[in-house]
């Protein structure tokens, strides 16, 4: 009879939905420039058998069809699903740790009885049920809380300017203008790939070290 495994593959898991969504989003994102090429000389083809591939009004339509496709709808697309499962998966990360401290220091209280805003309910839970310091004090943190404010711009607002809470446009405004990676492209946000890198390096980075801490907490060396 075979022993059962003896630790949480949740906290495995975690480490590579992180990986697989940046492979996911990086390989699809490398692959819009061939994607694009590849669809000009298709549609510039098409032109020629219709015997249209000397009309330049014809010529551009096909050129601006494709650039908004390519550079615009499909990037955009591809990062908002990132940025949605990034968040996603951060905060499952976050109350799973809260599950198994709780169940370790047996404490009755549950993290959804907290009342107030997701990240209310971290530091309260963490900090006073718990009595587990959370690494507040850092840029990652500030970029896990953007990066709430950005998914719910993106799921219910599906990134359109004027329906976002004013209170995030004004947060978002300032992103915008500090130059970090997020843009308008008519009534839509949009975010560089740079950007998208950046916020998931820092998310990665603090998620780490509050599994680190939890780890040791329990008893589980890394």
């Amino acid at each position: 009879m075979s022993t059962p495994l003896m630790w949480d593959i949740r906290f495995s898991a975690i480490g590579y939905e992180l990986y697989g969504l940046y492979d996911y989003w990086a390989g699809f994102s490398d692959e819009l420039k061939a994607l694009e090429k590849r669809e000009t000389l298709k549609s510039l083809r098409v032109l020629e058998k219709k015997g249209w591939i000397n009309d330049e009004i014809e010529r551009q339509n096909v050129y601006q069809e494709i650039s908004h496709r390519y550079q615009n709808a499909f990037p955009r697309l591809l990062n908002y699903t990132f940025l949605t499962m990034l968040y996603s998966i951060s905060e499952f990360a976050i109350t799973e740790f809260a599950r198994e401290l709780k169940i370790k220091k047996d404490i009755e209280l549950e993290f959804t009885d907290i009342r107030g805003s997701f990240f209310t309910q971290v530091k309260t839970y963490f900090n006073k049920v718990l009595h587990f310091p959370l690494p507040t004090d850092c840029p990652e943190w500030l970029s896990l809380q953007k990066l709430r404010i950005l998914r719910n711009a993106i799921v219910h607002d599906h990134g359109y300017w004027e329906q976002i809470p004013k209170n995030d446009q004004k947060k978002i405004d300032s992103w915008i203008e500090s130059g970090d990676g997020i843009k308008m492209y008519l009534s839509e946000i949009e975010f560089t790939r740079s950007f998208c890198e950046n916020i998931y390096a820092d998310v990665k980075k603090w998620l780490d070290s509050l599994e680190t801490n939890v780890k040791i907490e329990l008893g589980k060396t890394p």
